[in-house]
């Protein structure tokens, strides 16, 4: 919140200016993309990103397929957004395609950035029968909605005051002018970073006992928010294999009886609390 309530002071003092650019940055420059494979090239992956410019409003989207000979098995590992400065906002896979004399395997994601900066797509690291192999972080730049752009033109943009009003008339107008702009636009602002539905962040205590009282409809969220709240629990036998199951659950599309979102948000609560 307290890089919102800076972002609303920036904006209103931009309107007491009287300078608001109003041409919007370059949302798209083109699909990008990173390889990775094995010395005998029997696994070879690519990721691909929308674009490698966005806005702090858009979402960027990001695509792995895994192609690899029958007689290998990989893995995929789960991609480290949050550790990148992404939020995930949706995931799936495709079924496994017979391509070729081998297998493919598509994922697809859905992520937002927060502020403009310098972003990457973190590492994608997939497991082999040989080891493991990396792809290369792919850097994407995110830029704010609002440019203020140069203040060099503001006394060309600046409205001459009548020559019956005084000088302080004319100052105070451009103030309060200033001021009512600046509160519209921030509520503005607020509405596109808090986005409807949107609620106050839960601990993780609450967060596992709403995934256990079925409170969240989409599995995979559920799935991703337990193995999120476990890995930040000291390391024990349990911890390892709840999150061992969500990353299955997640991305390899693997199903178990224990395997259910509140059945394994009840084990994270026992393992929590020492049980």
């Amino acid at each position: 919140m307290t890089r919102f309530f800076m972002a609303i002071f920036a904006v209103t003092l931009t309107f007491v200016a009287g300078c608001a650019d109003q041409n919007d940055p370059v949302a798209t420059s083109g699909q990008i993309s990173s390889t990775a494979q094995t010395e005998s090239g029997s696994v070879r992956f690519t990721v691909w990103a929308d674009s490698d410019e966005l806005r702090t409003v858009d979402q960027l989207g990001v695509r792995i397929k895994i192609n690899w000979a029958s007689s290998e098995d990989v893995k995929l590992f789960a991609p480290d957004w949050e550790g990148a400065g992404w939020t995930l906002v949706d995931s799936y896979h495709e079924p496994d395609m017979v391509e070729g004399a081998g297998f493919s395997r598509l994922w697809s994601f859905t992520i937002e950035p927060f502020l403009e900066g310098q972003y990457s797509i973190p590492p994608i690291e997939v497991d082999t029968n040989l080891g493991s192999i990396t792809s290369e972080p792919i850097a994407v730049s995110v830029h704010s909605v609002l440019d203020t752009g140069s203040t060099s033109e503001l006394a060309e943009h600046r409205p001459l005051a009548l020559p019956s009003e005084p000088e302080s008339s004319n100052i105070s107008g451009l103030v309060i002018l200033g001021a009512v702009g600046g509160l519209i636009l921030a509520f503005v602002l607020f509405w596109l970073v808090r986005k409807p539905g949107v609620k106050l962040e839960p601990t993780p205590r609450e967060t596992l006992q709403a995934i256990a009282d079925g409170d969240f409809e989409d599995a995979g969220e559920a799935f991703r928010c337990v193995h999120r709240v476990v890995s930040t629990l000291r390391t024990t036998a349990k911890t390892i294999e709840i999150e061992t199951e969500c990353e299955q659950a997640r991305f390899n599309g693997c199903t178990t009886m224990t395997s259910d979102p509140r059945t394994i948000a009840m084990r994270a609560i026992r393992a929590m609390e020492g049980a």
